[in-house]
């Protein structure tokens, strides 16, 4: 009887335990059903600076907390008064202790990017899509919220920073300009966490203090849908618009046009650099920020030590969330640095060691692990090269990339023909979160494009990602900061885009401009042109023939013209090379004035 006695009295505290918990879930959805209830019959839609403010704190949730963007939103509810408001996101996707864990260490986190946010003052812009084209091109991501479900040909969207998307279920909807006009977001202390069969709930409530002053909304970025920004269609035009409402883009041939189309004169894309490019325009295209002289002091004050002369003379001049990068390292969270190199020449040029060199620097000044990728595949699905030859010359190149001066207890060197088995997991990842009309749109890849092109991006986001490097850096959750050339930065922008969905960080982004040619400042150094670069091999003589050959000059049409106004030092391919390896500013000044002056 004991024994009997024994399994019924566990049957009955099991039965009250369910009892006990029925009753709790029940009256969290009594009071979920009463705010709702209450929003919608009493209130109408929020406000525009209550709907600004939300999109502020999910944008903020997305990358603080690493919460996906779609269909995370439950309800804004915005309280009398309109000074109030509450974000409630429900998060099926994690467990209810982590859920708690959040909100209990993530608050002056989340509370510090939203202020960031605001004082960016980003623009927040409203477009009307193709609705088709709008899912093709961004898939379930533009769907924040839970409820989600249009049915007519098109519909709205709103766009922050130029680079995060929300869908907008109703045209009643309206936002402010740019985040600035928001004025202060104030979180409480205390974020509420819930559970309630199977799905869990962080409730963000929010404050708003007035701006002081009034706030000039930022100039427009962009002028059509952000597919031109984050996904690759640059702006380039009415011509590109249409393209990616059809879900296309624009041919390699026709992106001459296209640019001219918009005003432009130069084309930027990863295989291509024609034309003579402004980089403040290129700036306005890929949507990303300039480095200005606040985040110069801010690198000097948490490095130690003076900014490499690349940044001091603009050469780096261009970046995506370096502050948020340089704000987490200065909580004391570390970084790694992820750069590389396709190999398809027997050694480097000259213009393939500029972001190894600023590497270089900023594994030094920061003392953070840096993993350098050699895409071997690369070279073999976009060049005319046997698989074997680009694995040969990775070994080749390498050997300049050592002479460089990497740390070799941080530095981590593969190639990808040898490497790619650990990364695969996060390949698979990213690349079923990318579209085949992202990709088309991104490389404009067309129809005769094998699917080894096709498939590669993949395989050079996933070193973005720290889960690629479990040996290296023991799961540790690190963020990424990648140094490079602008015209990599396509691949980058998919990158960012999967990132939030795939649980990990957006890697930051600093831009290199392009190393000139030796025919002039119009044109980038190429491997596949011998005479227009100077190679890691070539001896001095070599080097002095080349320069002597081909070295365009700044000097004036006419001999007048010269004595009058001196070399023109824009133009000048030997005096731009100083700029780049001359470190000392008063010798390169001296260069420039006896250049400017000289008679001949």
């Amino acid at each position: 009887m004991a024994d009997q006695a024994q399994p019924d009295a566990a049957a009955a505290a099991a039965e009250k335990q369910r009892q006990k918990e029925e009753a709790r879930q029940r009256k969290i959805a009594k009071k979920l059903a009463k705010k709702k209830k209450g929003m919608s019959a009493t209130q109408g839609p929020p406000p525009p600076g209550v709907n600004t403010a939300a999109l502020v704190v999910k944008v903020a949730a997305m990358r603080v907390l690493q919460v996906p963007g779609a269909r995370t939103t439950d309800t804004v509810r915005s309280f009398p008064g309109g000074r109030r408001f509450a974000l409630d996101l429900t998060l099926p996707f994690l467990e209810y202790s982590v859920v708690q864990q959040l909100s209990k260490e993530k608050g002056a986190e989340l509370q510090a990017e939203i202020t960031r946010l605001v004082e960016a003052n980003v623009a927040v812009q409203t477009f009307v899509m193709n609705r088709i084209s709008a899912e093709d091109a961004y898939g379930e991501e533009i769907y924040h919220s839970v409820s989600d479900a249009p049915t007519g040909d098109e519909i709205r969207v709103v766009v922050v920073a130029g680079e995060t998307v929300f869908f907008v279920p109703t045209s009643e909807a309206t936002f402010l300009p740019s985040t600035g006009g928001v004025g202060a977001i104030k979180l409480s202390p205390k974020l509420q966490s819930k559970g309630l069969k199977g799905k869990n709930f962080l409730t963000l409530t929010c404050s708003l203090e007035p701006p002081v002053a009034e706030v000039e909304a930022p100039a427009q970025a962009i002028i059509s849908p952000p597919a031109a920004q984050e996904l690759g269609l640059i702006a380039r035009g009415a011509a590109a618009v249409d393209a990616a409402a059809a879900g296309g883009a624009a041919t390699n041939e026709e992106k001459d046009d296209d640019a001219a189309a918009a005003g432009g004169d130069f084309v930027v894309d990863p295989w291509t650099v024609q034309g003579v490019v402004d980089y403040s325009k290129l700036i306005e295209r890929f949507g990303s920020t300039p480095i200005d002289d606040a985040l110069i002091a801010r690198f000097e004050r948490l490095t130690g030590k003076p900014v490499h002369h690349f940044i001091r003379r603009g050469l780096f001049f261009s970046h995506r969330d370096m502050t948020a990068l340089l704000d987490a390292f200065e909580a004391g969270e570390k970084f790694y640095l992820y750069t590389g190199r396709g190999p398809s020449s027997e050694s480097l040029h000259m213009g393939h060691l500029i972001p190894f060199q600023f590497t270089r620097y900023l594994q030094e000044a920061f003392d953070v692990p840096l993993v350098i990728q050699l895409t071997d595949d690369e070279k073999y699905f976009f060049k005319d090269l046997e698989l074997e030859e680009c694995h040969r010359l990775a070994y080749e190149n390498c050997k300049d990339i050592i002479a460089c001066g990497f740390d070799p207890a941080k530095t981590f060197i593969f190639s990808d023909l040898n490497y790619i088995g650990h990364m695969y997991p996060n390949i698979c990842k990213i690349q079923k979160r990318v579209t085949f009309n992202q990709v088309k749109g991104t490389f404009g890849f067309e129809g005769d494009a094998h699917i080894g092109k096709i498939a590669f991006p993949a395989i050079q986001a996933a070193p973005s990602f720290p889960s690629s490097f479990k040996v290296q850096f023991g799961g540790r959750k690190l963020r990424c900061l990648i140094p490079c050339a602008i015209d990599q930065d396509p691949y980058f922008r998919m990158t960012r885009d999967v990132a939030p969905r795939m649980g990990e960080h957006k890697p930051a982004l600093i831009h290199s401009k392009f190393f000139p040619a030796l025919q002039g400042h119009k044109t980038k150094m190429s491997s596949s042109d011998q005479n227009s670069a100077i190679f890691m091999t070539d001896n001095p003589e070599q080097i002095a023939a080349k320069i002597q050959k081909y070295a365009f000059s700044g000097g004036r049409e006419t001999l007048k013209e010269h004595r009058e106004l001196g070399a023109d030092l824009e133009v000048d391919v030997s005096y731009n090379y100083l700029r780049f390896f001359l470190e000392d500013d008063v010798k390169l000044e001296h260069i420039a004035k006896e250049l400017s002056l000289i008679h001949i």
